[in-house]
């Protein structure tokens, strides 16, 4: 995990730097050992060098306290997107998001 191939940490003496791997990581942490939830979304498309990708990547799940995560991912370098999300079924008391 630490100083190795696809590191999470890199440490050089007393220094440390966590890497992106780390964060991808911690992004995915609350979804180990919850329960899928289905959601309907439009990737939209991402077009390079002849390839055609989804531009985004969603997940949600549900964990055992009952909290919903939903992770939304922009696979588009050079493209910023506005999301609007609309939860239904369930009744929203807080949101919280993180941007990196």
């Amino acid at each position: 995990m630490i100083n190795v191939l696809q590191a999470m940490i890199l440490t050089d003496k007393e220094k440390m730097v966590l890497t992106p791997t780390y964060y991808v990581f911690k992004m995915y942490v609350p979804f180990q050992d919850a329960t899928f939830v289905p959601v309907d979304f439009d990737p939209g498309s991402l077009h390079r060098d002849g390839i055609t990708l989804p531009a985004r990547r969603c997940s949600r799940r549900q964990d055992a306290s009952g909290k919903l995560w939903l992770e939304i991912t922009n696979l588009d370098p050079e493209k910023p997107v506005e999301i609007d999300t609309e939860i239904t079924g369930m009744t929203v008391k807080t949101g919280e998001r993180e941007r990196r």
